[in-house]
């Protein structure tokens, strides 16, 4: 299924997974500083007289004004806001890349389907051409032009597969090395892309 494809493509995207895991680093940074700071503790032993020995301990803890705890925490709470809406941002971009790309990987397997299909009709007419040609049924100048149609539709042929194959590795890139070349082959269809508005494309 083309969706699911694209799906784990995002899901194993190098950029993506880069983004989301700095992203949780940071926000757990913000949020670990909001934390009340480790306490001191100190300790101290006193001897007295006939081994009557004391300990004190003490144990002191510094805060911060509850106005600055708000603070720190809406801080961090915007920032999570703006990463995610980066991150989202950053799977669209990519969600489209994927798209287009699996969109003409389709479009070049149906085309190589089609240019081996007629390169086979093409060998049996070739064949048959050139036996009525020993027959003397048909010229050399009707063998020749048939030859050069052979001859074109191999080149595209190949050339076709060498875009395919470079598709492939675009993709493969994209989606952090990982093989989705059977998945890929499966796909038949291309969906039909809904348009989004204007207005999602300007910053």
């Amino acid at each position: 299924d083309f969706d699911i494809v694209v799906d784990k493509i995002l899901e194993s995207n190098p950029t993506i997974q880069n983004e989301i895991a700095k992203s949780n680093a940071e926000y757990l940074s913000l949020r670990t500083e909001n934390n009340f700071a480790n306490p001191d503790i100190s300790f101290e032993a006193l001897f007295g007289e006939f081994g009557e020995n004391k300990f004190n301990v003490g144990v002191s803890q510094s805060f911060d004004w509850p106005s600055l705890y708000k603070a720190r925490s809406r801080q961090s709470e915007s920032w999570r806001i703006a990463s995610e809406s980066a991150i989202a941002e950053t799977k669209n971009q990519i969600q489209l890349e994927a798209s287009t790309i699996l969109a003409s990987i389709v479009t070049s397997q149906n085309k190589i389907e089609l240019y081996q299909q007629i390169a086979d009709k093409f060998s049996d007419l070739l064949t048959t051409y050139e036996a009525e040609y020993q027959r003397g049924n048909v010229s050399i100048l009707d063998v020749n032009k048939l030859r050069v149609e052979v001859a074109d539709n191999l080149a595209a042929l190949e050339n076709e597969q060498l875009i395919y194959d470079e598709l492939l590795s675009s993709l493969s890139i994209l989606s952090g090395s990982a093989d989705f070349e059977s998945q890929v082959s499966m796909i038949d269809i291309i969906p039909h892309f809904e348009l989004n508005p204007l207005e999602t494309y300007i910053n």
